[in-house]
């Protein structure tokens, strides 16, 4: 529709929705507080496991009083991620039942210019039924992931070139 190749543009509005939802759900999405719970999970139960091998009773009974409180943090932790869904949802299903039916109502997987290695392409009821749909999810999908791992590396770049 814009370049010619409906993959590639299909593509590139999964990666442009990736990002943003990366970018919400970073920002919203408490991913600082969620990593400082996890934190003080784990040395917890660190912790706990010790005072466990070493039958230290003082100090399991002691642990064990912050239990409550450890499980407040892991229902906490559990709930942060839907406030950045609350967003990303509707304008992901907006593009699935929306946008992408609109724009490209003939994509067909047998006209990409490469080929997908999934099973639930190539079997044949569904090969073309999911057309830019199944397009978007798998770019979303993919795109998502690649964006979470070179998320380290493009903040630590970021980092030394501010000189921190």
């Amino acid at each position: 529709m814009f370049i010619g190749n409906d993959a590639l543009e299909i593509f590139i509005l999964a990666f442009v929705m990736s990002i943003i939802s990366n970018y919400l759900s970073n920002r919203f999405g408490g991913q600082k507080q969620l990593k400082e719970i996890q934190k003080d999970v784990n040395e917890w139960q660190k912790e706990l496991k010790e005072a466990n091998e070493k039958k230290d009773e003082v100090r399991v009974k002691k642990l064990m009083e912050r239990e409550d409180e450890m499980m407040k943090k892991i229902q906490a932790m559990a709930f942060l991620p839907f406030r950045t869904m609350i967003v990303v949802l509707p304008v992901f299903l907006f593009a699935l039942y929306v946008v992408i039916p609109a724009w490209y109502p003939n994509f067909l997987w047998a006209n990409m210019p490469f080929s997908v290695p999934s099973s639930i392409a190539f079997w044949q009821p569904w090969k073309n039924y999911l057309g830019g749909r199944g397009m978007l999810i798998y770019s979303a999908l993919v795109s998502g992931l690649v964006i979470q791992a070179l998320q380290p590396r493009l903040e630590g770049w970021i980092k030394k070139a501010r000189g921190q």
